[in-house]
C-alpha cells in the first residue's frame, strides 16, 4: 500500500534474537482480541514485557475489529491471520510504514471473507502456506468440515476473485478423513498436507496426487497417525520440520508428541511416535511454531506464556535441563489467552535507494509539476530534493515508485533530483529542468500583447534596452530573437497572422529547448 511522506525521517532498527535464529514474535490474543509484536533487543533470550514488547493490532485500527483470532502464519511481508468468531474471514496484515505496528490506514485487509462468490468460511482456524504462496485453512465450524485452498492468482493481495478458493478436502472424499474437528494443519516441503482431527485424536496426511488442486479423490486422504501409542486429545497445532518429523500439541493433555516415519511407510507405527515433551511445564499448549534452529516456540494458555520447547542433547525429547524455558511470561498482564504464534525474520538492512528515471523533465520555477520518481530502494525513502529545495509531502507507492510534484524555485535552469533514506542518498544530476513562466510575444512583460511589444524587440535589437525574458521576445519560436520576431508579431496583430506558439495566450513554460535566458 502506498504511504505519505510529510518531512518526516524513521529510525530503522536492526532487530537480532541469536537464540531463535528468527527476530519478531507475534501472538495473538483470543480472549483480548489483540495482536502483539515482541522482539528480544537484548538479546537475553526472554521477551521483558516493559520495552520489548508492543501491541501490534487492537480495535483502534480504523480496520475490522477482531472477534476470535485464531491462529497466525507468515505470508509475504506480512501477517495472516484467522479470525473465528463473528468475522469468519483470514485477514492479511502488514506493517506498511514500518512503525511496528499493524494499526494504520490499510495496513490490514481481508484476504478472504464471505464478500468473496467462493463458500464462505464458518470457523476458520489452523492456517498453513506453502513456499510457492498456496495457503490452506482448516475450518472445523458446524457445517461441513473442510479445508479450504486459498491462492491469489492475480496477485491483488487476496483471494476473493473468482476460482482463488477451491475445496481442498471435506467429507465428501473418496476416503475417510478428518471429518469430525479438523482444526491443526500444517504443510511438508513437498507439499503434504498433514490435518489433525481433534474429536477423533488423529492426525491424516492429504495428497493432490491426480494434480486436479483437490485431495477428494481415491487414495488422496490417508491415516497418518492413530492415536494409540500415544494417546491424542485436542491436536490445537501441528508442525513439520524440513526432514519430515511431525509434532502434534495436544492442548487437552498438555503433551508434545514426535511423529516420524523412520520406515517410510507412510504411516505412524507404534515405536515411531513418542513423547517429545510431556507436559510437566506446559499444561495448555494452545500453539506452536517450528524456528529455523528447530526449536518450537509453543503458547501456553493456561500460564498466558511462551516456552521454547528445543531438543539440546539430541536424545529426541525436550525433557532434559533447560529444554523448555520461558521465552514470554508476565502472569497474564499482556497475554490473557494466547491463540496462535509466528515468527518473521526481521528485514534485512533497507538497500541504499537508486534513482533510474523520472515521469516529468520539464516544469515551472512556480512549483506543482507531478512528477513520478522510478528506481529501486525507494520504500524507506524520508526525503527528497530538487536542487537542495525539499518537497513537502510526497507518495512511496512502492519500492520502486514515488509520486510527487516540484517544489517552487527561485531561478530557472537544470537542477539535480535526490532521494535520501537511512541508507543512503542517490541523485540524478541536470534531471530537472525548471524554466520560469512568461507570456510568448509579451516583450515588455505588462501581461498582454500589443504594438509596443513589437517596438521593445527592435529596442532589444538595437541594444538601447535589456530584455528580462529573451524567450518571450523570440515571437515566432525560432530559437533566435531577431527583427522577424517584430515582424511577426505586427503581422498576428494587424494582418490576422497566426498567433505566438505556446505559451500564448497565456503565461506558462517554454516546453522547446533553446538557448534563450528568461529570468
Amino acid at each position: 500500500m502506498p504511504r505519505t511522506i510529510t518531512l518526516v525521517a524513521f529510525a530503522l532498527l536492526a532487530l537480532r534474537v541469536p537464540t531463535l535464529s528468527q527476530d519478531i514474535a507475534f501472538v495473538c490474543d483470543s480472549a483480548d482480541d489483540v495482536i502483539y509484536r515482541m522482539v528480544d533487543f537484548d538479546s537475553d533470550g526472554v521477551i521483558d514485557p516493559t520495552s520489548e514488547a508492543n501491541l501490534f493490532y487492537d480495535d483502534s485500527s480504523p480496520g475490522p475489529d477482531l472477534s476470535t483470532p485464531s491462529h497466525l502464519h507468515a505470508y509475504g511481508d506480512g501477517l495472516l491471520v484467522s479470525d473465528s468468531g463473528t468475522l469468519d474471514a483470514v485477514l492479511f496484515i502488514r506493517d506498511n510504514n514500518r512503525d511496528g505496528d499493524g494499526n494504520d490506514d490499510g495496513e490490514i485487509t481481508p484476504f478472504y471473507d464471505d464478500t468473496s462468490s467462493g463458500p464462505n468460511l464458518s470457523t476458520p482456524n489452523g492456517i498453513a502456506v506453502t513456499a510457492d504462496g498456496v495457503v490452506y485453512v482448516s475450518d472445523d465450524g458446524s457445517g461441513v468440515k473442510s479445508i479450504f485452498r486459498l491462492f491469489d492468482g492475480n496477485a491483488d493481495g487476496d483471494a476473493l476473485d473468482d476460482g482463488e478458493i477451491t475445496t481442498f478436502y471435506d467429507a465428501t472424499a473418496a476416503e475417510a478423513g478428518p471429518t469430525e474437528d479438523p482444526e491443526s494443519i500444517a504443510v511438508a516441503f513437498d507439499g503434504t498436507v498433514y490435518v489433525g482431527d481433534s474429536v477423533l485424536g488423529q492426525v491424516y496426511r492429504l495428497q493432490d496426487l491426480n494434480s486436479d488442486g483437490d485431495a477428494l479423490d481415491p487414495g488422496e486422504s490417508v491415516l497418518f497417525y492413530d492415536g494409540a501409542a500415544v494417546p491424542v486429545g485436542d491436536v490445537d497445532s501441528l508442525q513439520v520440520t524440513a526432514a519430515g518429523v511431525v509434532y502434534v500439541i495436544d492442548e487437552d493433555n498438555g503433551t508434545i508428541i514426535r511423529l516420524e516415519d523412520s520406515d517410510q511407510d507412510g504411516a505412524i507405527g507404534a515405536s515411531e511416535a513418542t513423547v517429545f515433551s510431556s507436559g510437566s511445564v506446559i499444561t495448555d499448549p494452545n500453539d506452536a511454531r517450528l524456528t529455523a534452529t528447530g526449536a518450537l516456540v509453543v503458547a501456553d494458555g493456561a500460564e498466558d506464556a511462551l516456552y521454547i520447547v528445543e531438543d539440546l542433547d539430541g536424545d529426541g525429547t525436550a525433557s532434559g535441563l533447560d529444554e523448555v524455558r520461558p521465552f514470554f511470561h508476565d502472569a497474564g498482564v499482556l497475554l490473557a489467552t494466547p491463540s496462535g504464534v509466528e515468527f518473521i525474520s526481521s528485514p534485512p538492512p533497507p538497500a541504499a535507494p537508486i534513482v533510474l528515471s523520472l515521469s516529468a523533465t520539464l516544469g515551472s520555477t512556480d512549483g506543482g509539476t507531478a512528477v513520478d520518481i522510478v528506481g529501486s530502494g525507494l520504500l524507506d525513502v524520508t526525503t527528497v530534493l530538487f536542487g537542495g529545495v525539499s518537497v513537502s509531502e510526497f507518495v512511496v507507492e512502492s519500492d520502486a515508485l514515488i509520486h510527487t510534484s516540484t517544489p517552487a524555485v527561485a531561478q530557472s535552469g537544470a537542477v539535480a533530483v535526490t532521494v535520501q533514506s537511512a541508507a543512503g542518498s542517490a541523485s540524478l544530476v541536470d534531471a530537472f529542468v525548471y524554466s520560469t513562466p512568461f507570456l510568448r510575444g509579451d516583450a515588455n512583460g505588462d501581461g498582454a500583447v500589443h504594438v509596443t511589444d513589437a517596438v521593445v524587440v527592435l529596442e532589444a535589437l538595437l541594444g538601447t534596452m535589456t530584455p528580462a525574458c529573451d524567450s518571450a521576445l523570440d515571437a515566432n519560436d525560432d530559437a533566435v530573437v531577431e527583427i522577424s520576431d517584430a515582424i511577426y508579431l505586427l503581422a498576428y496583430l494587424f494582418q490576422f497572422g497566426p498567433p505566438p506558439p505556446a505559451p500564448f495566450p497565456t503565461p506558462g513554460i517554454d516546453t522547446t529547448v533553446d538557448a534563450l535566458p528568461c529570468d
